[in-house]
């Protein structure tokens, strides 16, 4: 099978500057690469040609779109001003024209979009081939702008979770049959939890972290909508002994400067009873080492997570985790392998209530990592890719 697949637009594939979906096309391509099921082409904005160096890809081709940001800021304000006086016009973008140039020099079985509901319509003007919107957030809705005309003219859409399988059906008359979910998938190995325990203890030393000293971690964005704010206020409400908040990451990605909210957050915790830390911005390749330091991990998020890979990580390093009632969290944790706390009527006492009944229980903490580690076997990137691999395959075989 040939399929194409059309990036968003703003970082590269392969994931050379990071990004949650591009890594996830990544690990695509990867896994294509041992199992060869299909022939692949990836359509992504141009980056130095030098970093191909990094991959051999024998079944993937990488086709870059150049776009100089001068001409895409002139073409932008020209189809802004366009849209104003033409109401009903659907409003083009400079990247997806060049992809479909060069889309119509070519043949596929298939054409997934990665996460852009504004494209469909441009490419179904231009192509009767199946198209395929794989959707990670809630951008395709009732309230979305064309939203029943970008359904139609979708062959099928993938969705990372039910919940936002469940927002795209909001829309009128959208039929169900059309909507697939597709979990997104992990690689196990890395997020395991196995690691050196001299590795553990020197990030433990580097943080001025004692060894008798219970660690709650947080990692993400330092932004309100991850709930940070409000596991900082439950954590100095709690009355045990010993405790260690580790809030790793920073405001935006790799950035590591404060900005107002990262004030205000850092400020609570100058009248904590308890040590909290702030480590900044630290590579994601990192991750499972700070997992490896904790005894619980929280991710408070208070906006619908679509799909948290957070979630993904937490479980699959056997630690014992906490997340909140958002979006697809609850269900890609399941039944009995990790504590969720409820952000109405009070998130703050919620989280508190949970906090506490993992610190006191040795034995839960214990079987809600055991169950975790096993539950999230079923998101393995073999299973994520082979669960792809089927969906294409009967979405290819179906009539429209």
């Amino acid at each position: 099978m040939k399929i194409a697949f059309i990036s968003a637009g703003v970082l590269p594939i392969p994931a050379i500057n990071g990004g949650a979906v591009e890594t996830l096309v990544e690990n695509i391509i990867n896994q294509n690469e041992k199992q060869k099921k299909l022939d692949i082409t990836i359509f992504t904005p141009a980056f130095e040609k030098k970093y191909l160096n990094d991959y051999n890809y024998k079944f993937c081709n990488i086709n870059m779109i150049d776009c100089p940001k001068s001409i895409d800021l002139i073409y932008k304000i020209y189809e802004h001003s366009l849209c104003k006086l033409f109401k009903n016009k659907v409003k083009k973008n400079l990247y997806l024209l060049n992809v479909i140039k060069n889309l119509n020099e070519m043949n596929f079985d298939a054409i997934v979009i990665e996460n852009r509901p504004q494209f469909i319509l441009p490419l179904r003007a231009s192509f009767s081939k199946k198209i395929i919107l794989h959707l990670h957030n809630d951008t395709l809705n009732n309230k979305t702008e064309n939203g029943f005309e970008i359904f139609n003219a979708c062959d099928e859409i993938f969705t990372v979770s039910n919940y936002i399988k469940n927002r795209v059906l909001t829309i009128n008359n959208s039929n169900e049959d059309r909507v697939k979910v597709w979990f997104n998938g992990i690689d196990l190995n890395k997020f395991s939890g196995r690691y050196n325990k001299k590795l553990v203890k020197t990030k433990r030393d580097k943080h001025f972290i004692k060894e008798n000293e219970f660690i709650i971690t947080f990692i993400g964005r330092l932004v309100d909508e991850k709930g940070i704010k409000e596991l900082i206020n439950a954590f100095n409400d709690l009355k045990h002994k010993n405790l260690v908040l580790l809030v790793v990451g920073s405001f935006w990605y790799d950035k590591n400067k404060n900005n107002a909210y990262v004030n205000e957050i850092k400020k609570l915790s100058d009248d904590t009873p308890h040590k909290i830390i702030f480590t900044g911005y630290v590579e994601h390749s990192d991750i499972p080492l700070y997992h490896s330091l904790s005894d619980i991990i929280v991710i408070p998020s208070k906006w619908e997570e679509p799909c948290s890979l957070a979630v993904f990580e937490a479980l699959s390093s056997g630690v014992s985790t906490i997340v909140s009632d958002s979006g697809g969290s609850p269900e890609i944790v399941g039944e009995n392998n990790a504590l969720i706390a409820k952000r109405e009527p009070d998130f703050t006492k919620n989280l508190y209530l949970s906090l506490n009944e993992l610190i006191k229980n040795n034995e839960l903490r214990n079987e809600l990592g055991r169950n975790a580690k096993k539950h999230i076997k079923k998101h393995s990137l073999e299973r994520f890719f082979c669960d792809f691999v089927d969906l294409i395959s009967k979405s290819i075989k179906k009539q429209r």
